[in-house]
């Protein structure tokens, strides 16, 4: 949650709920300690946008109950909806294939292909499918479409504990926000979660910076790797080798016992 001044532009976007519904009020919040159970709990794999610029998203649900049959047989119109807090509607009809009871595991489901290149689906990104079923309420199911090739990261000078440390990007172009989510370094005594700005940053599509002048993310001799989560490309890792920083201590000095 952030504090302070919104666009004017911004402040009168029409915002909509999951089922395509124009959002006029916010929505009831209840805090419970037990997980919210999904309606129709979905799964979609990444789908990868060949070189020709063709991909095909599928989309399951399981295929087991008579109700979780009788709703999925009833699915007759599929949105695709932008991956972000509005939640607009960018084609209300999407052409798509079903299959019914398809062996998945230890059970069944129900599967739904879409193939890109229809009205303002061309593009690797991250995007909702509203699924509604003339059986009950709609569902409303995060897909994530990645280019074939995936990034490349690579190391411009020796890794050195306290120093920041420089990566070329390589296949990685996107617009204007940087698509980067999620950084995670894994090292000789823990695995981390990383913040932009604070530990790292993308600048411009080619590089890179991991910062250990404040932190540092290098501290101890040993082994690293470094991976990147990009919104539209695939997941991609650099490893490289510290020297010059401090001895990895004892299990009993970290308080492991």
């Amino acid at each position: 949650m952030t504090h302070g001044p919104v666009s004017i532009w911004d402040y009168y976007l029409t915002n909509y709920a999951d089922d395509g519904s124009v959002r006029y009020s916010p929505s009831k919040t209840t805090f419970a300690l037990g997980e919210k159970p999904v309606a129709h709990p979905a799964y979609s794999p990444d789908a990868e946008l060949s070189e020709d610029g063709k991909a095909t998203v599928t989309i399951m649900f399981n295929y087991n109950t008579d109700d979780e049959k009788e709703w999925f047989d009833g699915i007759n119109r599929l949105q695709l909806v932008e991956y972000n807090e509005n939640k607009n509607t960018i084609n209300s009809d999407l052409v798509f294939d079903r299959a019914k009871d398809v062996a998945h595991g230890s059970g069944r489901v129900g599967e739904l292909t879409i193939k890109s290149g229809q009205g303002n689906f061309t593009n690797n990104g991250r995007y909702y499918v509203r699924v509604e079923s003339k059986a009950g309420t709609s569902a409303l199911v995060p897909i994530h479409v990645v280019n074939a090739q995936a990034p490349v990261l690579k190391l411009q000078e020796t890794a050195q504990s306290g120093v920041n440390l420089h990566f070329q990007v390589e296949n990685m172009v996107y617009g204007i926000e940087t698509p980067i989510s999620r950084v995670v370094l894994e090292g000789p005594t823990e695995t981390v979660e990383l913040n932009e700005i604070d530990d790292w940053f993308l600048f411009s599509q080619d590089l890179f910076v991991l910062y250990n002048d404040n932190v540092d993310h290098l501290k101890y001799k040993g082994n690293y790797k470094l991976t990147v989560y990009a919104d539209g490309f695939k997941a991609t890792s650099v490893r490289f080798k510290v020297t010059n920083g401090e001895n990895v201590p004892f299990m009993d000095e970290m308080g492991i016992s």
